[in-house]
């Protein structure tokens, strides 16, 4: 039998407000020298997804892997979207996706995009989570 888990991860709906209300300066932010870093990518891609109507929103977990979102496009294609808050792109939760799934794509969204990532994964900088709805 197969058992299907279902949680909620909640958002806030505005990043600069979720950063006053975590005590975060701008100084802090601008170093990305902070403890919520990823937690904040993640919201932020969020918050860009549904300011382009993209909800609900779909998460995967197996064991230790996690991705932050499935996008599913207009095809039924389902893209698998790893949000990395800094320029390491080193996605292990994504390359156990990939091995169990073969998509024929997949992203990661990274705060500082350092090199290009390998077929069939693509590296974009996070602030173009917006053009997922474009897919």
């Amino acid at each position: 039998t197969t058992h299907l888990l279902v949680w909620f991860k909640l958002f806030h709906f505005d990043v600069g407000l979720l950063s006053y209300m975590l005590g975060l300066s701008y100084q802090s932010q601008r170093k990305q020298d902070f403890q919520y870093k990823g937690f904040m990518a993640v919201n932020f891609v969020q918050t860009e997804l549904s300011a382009r109507s993209i909800y609900p929103t779909y998460s995967w977990q197996h064991g230790q892997a996690e991705i932050e979102f499935l996008h599913t496009c207009a095809d039924g294609e389902i893209i698998p979207v790893e949000v990395k808050s800094s320029r390491r792109t080193r996605a292990r939760s994504l390359r156990s996706y990939i091995d169990r799934y073969n998509p024929s794509r997949a992203i990661i969204l990274a705060g500082k995009v350092g090199s290009e990532g390998k077929k069939p994964v693509e590296t974009w900088p996070l602030y173009e989570a917006q053009f997922l709805a474009d897919l």
